[in-house]
């Protein structure tokens, strides 16, 4: 009930996306953040370039989603404008090598095809 107003509130929000980040390494936890509609609160801290612990926990959670619910990938994909966004943060050539390789997890999580079908190529053109 508390964890959105920890990820709206400034002091707490970089906390409370990594206490989300390790909850949703459970899947009966990632099911509750899925129902309780977080994803749509926590996804525009994609779009802040100046905060990296912020993207850090955000892109921990999506990973741990897509793990767990392969399925509804082609759907985050398409809701949540994941790829731009996330192709965006790759980008500057001044980010730092560790913040990209995590990108690059969360884009080869998104295009893995071992369970499911790749992303629309839409999707992909778009971006």
């Amino acid at each position: 009930a508390h964890l959105p107003t920890l990820l709206t509130h400034p002091e707490t929000s970089e906390g409370g996306l990594r206490i989300l980040s390790a909850v949703t390494a459970s899947k009966p936890q990632a099911l509750l953040v899925m129902d309780a509609d977080l994803l749509k609160d926590i996804v525009p801290f994609l779009d802040r370039s100046d905060a990296h612990g912020h993207v850090t926990g955000v892109m921990g959670v999506l990973g741990n989603i897509i793990r767990h619910f392969p399925d509804l990938r082609e759907q985050l994909l398409q809701q949540l404008n994941l790829l731009p966004r996330l192709l965006r943060l790759i980008r500057p050539p001044d980010a730092p090598v560790l913040f990209q390789r995590l990108v690059a997890w969360l884009l080869q999580n998104l295009c893995n095809s071992e369970t499911v079908t790749l992303p629309s190529f839409q999707i992909v053109e778009e971006a």
